[in-house]
């Protein structure tokens, strides 16, 4: 699927999916299923290009060019119930922190006392410690 028609179908899903709204007779309240680790959704603003350009120097890669557009042109990040679409620099963040924070740690500790491979950026975080990653070093960036 070209770049562009992800972008669209990115931007249409936000535009269309609103934060759900909690009844004064749910079983739990936001302030609750935050408390569990569930966050509303949110969408972050954009990021410029120049601020993304920042993170891939300390990343020492480039970011693929379909997360760079998502980043920069949709949103930095999104916090939805059960994941986050992870930003960087003041966007959406998980349980590790940012994009760069939550590469780090991978890299840090590796995968079970492996190595983490070189460029496999983690950007969605699925809960209980599962992620989706693309690989920087892929001419598509293939998650």
């Amino acid at each position: 699927m070209p770049e562009q028609d992800v972008i669209v179908i990115v931007r249409e899903f936000c535009s269309t999916v609103h934060q759900p709204e909690v009844g004064d007779d749910a079983m739990l309240s936001v302030a609750e299923l935050r408390g569990f680790g569930f966050t509303p959704r949110k969408l972050y603003p954009p990021i410029p290009a120049a601020k993304l350009r920042s993170v891939e120097e300390k990343l020492g890669f480039t970011i693929p060019p379909i997360l760079f557009a998502l980043l920069s042109q949709v949103s930095n990040g999104i916090a939805g119930f059960c994941y986050q679409f992870i930003g960087v620099d003041g966007g959406c963040q998980c349980h590790l922190g940012d994009i760069l924070d939550t590469y780090n740690a991978f890299e840090e500790e590796g995968i079970k006392g492996g190595v983490w491979q070189d460029g496999l950026l983690p950007f969605v975080s699925w809960g209980c410690n599962i992620f989706s990653c693309i690989d920087s070093h892929h001419p598509n960036g293939e998650a």
